[in-house]
């Protein structure tokens, strides 16, 4: 059955907490496929409902997904509101690796929005959060914002002590959705030392 079909059925069946957990899965889906506009209206629709109906968890989890969508669009003031509701409601609902990944979220829109100072405080608080949780994705994520952070701020040596630390991560199959990331930093922290030698 697809989320299609089964969207179909909770509505004849008149049955809200189904639909808006379906709703839920297709704007996932929508940005598995990187459909982003769909998401972003899917997600706010599966939001009204799993507020009116109470569900607690459910909106933590579209919130933070609101936050995604936002940052993949380029809106990075809707990202950084999102994520921190996504997080806000996520602790409150004792789902504490979802806050602490949708925490890292805030990070990285602080980091869009250039706000450098906010980004690094949250991002190293959600690091020691992350490791206390031995949450391997999560951490993966904080040191790879805390590396473009550093590469941003100019201080070279703690952003590619950052990236030695997620590369050692993923070289130890701790972690793989950061990998690319993690690379393309280490990318970076090569030319930007290579043109301070030259300078």
């Amino acid at each position: 059955m697809t989320f299609e079909q089964a969207l179909t059925l909770a509505r004849q069946g008149r049955d809200s907490d189904m639909e808006a957990s379906v709703l839920n899965n297709l704007a996932r889906v929508a940005m598995s496929q990187q459909h982003f506009d769909e998401a972003v209206d899917r997600a706010h629709t599966a939001l009204e409902f799993s507020r009116s109906l109470g569900l607690k968890p459910l909106t933590a989890t579209v919130l933070g997904n609101l936050g995604w969508s936002y940052f993949e669009l380029g809106d990075f003031e809707r990202s950084l509101d999102f994520y921190s509701q996504g997080a806000q409601a996520s602790a409150r609902s004792g789902l504490s690796e979802s806050s602490a990944y949708w925490f890292s979220g805030v990070a990285n829109s602080y980091v869009a929005l250039r706000n450098y100072a906010a980004a690094e405080d949250l991002a190293r608080g959600t690091l020691k959060r992350a490791a206390d949780l031995k949450n391997a994705q999560t951490t993966a994520e904080c040191l790879n914002t805390l590396t473009e952070i550093m590469l941003k701020t100019g201080r070279l040596g703690e952003a590619e002590q950052y990236n030695r630390d997620t590369l050692k991560m993923e070289e130890e199959g701790q972690d793989k959705f950061g990998s690319l990331d993690s690379l393309l930093l280490a990318g970076h922290i090569a030319v930007a030392k290579k043109a301070v030698q030259r300078s």
